[in-house]
């Protein structure tokens, strides 16, 4: 099984060619997925981080609007490099943080549950 590395899109033989040491790679695990998304939220809405807790109704609670859902779904297939077209989620896979960073989780290929492991990233290859 392969672990995704996000962030890791520099080829091998760049490291090789300019004698630079290689990284090691984290791979996002779901925590750090939903404080990734927390901390985009209350930076977008103005509400302090520690008052977004995971289970939070981000739609009943008035901090999730139509313009906030296009910039949370943008931000989230950029930071994480998936693809979230619209057919593929619902409205209830952004309602909470933790329902939003396990659709994520799912989508980079991480299992519930999986320890972070950390590689150098020639090992994928």
């Amino acid at each position: 099984m392969k672990t995704r590395f996000v962030g890791c899109d520099i080829p091998g033989a760049l490291y090789t060619e300019f004698n630079i040491a290689r990284p090691q790679f984290m791979p996002m695990d779901k925590l750090r997925i939903g404080a990734e998304i927390r901390r985009f939220v209350a930076r977008e809405s103005g509400i302090a981080e520690g008052n977004l807790p995971d289970d939070a109704d981000l739609f009943r609670d008035g901090i999730l609007d139509s313009l906030m859902v296009v910039s949370l779904v943008s931000f989230c297939e950029e930071k994480f490099r998936v693809d979230l077209s619209g057919q593929d989620f619902s409205e209830e896979d952004l309602r909470t943080i933790a329902a939003l960073s396990t659709m994520v989780a799912e989508r980079v290929g991480l299992a519930e549950g999986v320890p972070a492991q950390t590689g150098n990233v020639d090992e994928l290859r």
